[in-house]
């Protein structure tokens, strides 16, 4: 595949440049993953301590950079605020 031109907007076979993430959503995957990779290996080493790193890397790093990446940040906790009536609320809820 090293002949496929890398395109614009148009319909065709090819790359595109990725436009629309910034680098906090490459953090919040990157934590995630890591976060996640470490609590795969804590279960297969019997590690207590590295599970919890593991949730920690990924609760905390993915959940800020989520945070710093969105727009306007005080709109966040107006989404949260009634899950009896909201499905994006009761998404974000069972999310957290």
């Amino acid at each position: 595949m090293s002949n496929v031109p890398l395109v614009g907007s148009e319909f065709i076979v090819g790359y595109r440049r990725q436009t629309e993430w910034s680098t906090l959503i490459a953090l919040s995957f990157f934590f995630g993953k890591v976060g996640a990779g470490l609590f795969a290996i804590s279960l297969f080493l019997g590690s207590g301590l590295l599970g919890l790193v593991g949730l920690v890397i990924t609760a905390v790093g993915k959940g800020t950079a989520h945070l710093l990446y969105l727009g306007r940040p005080e709109r966040f906790i107006r989404a949260m605020a009634r899950p009896d009536r909201s499905w994006i609320a009761r998404g974000i809820w069972s999310m957290t």
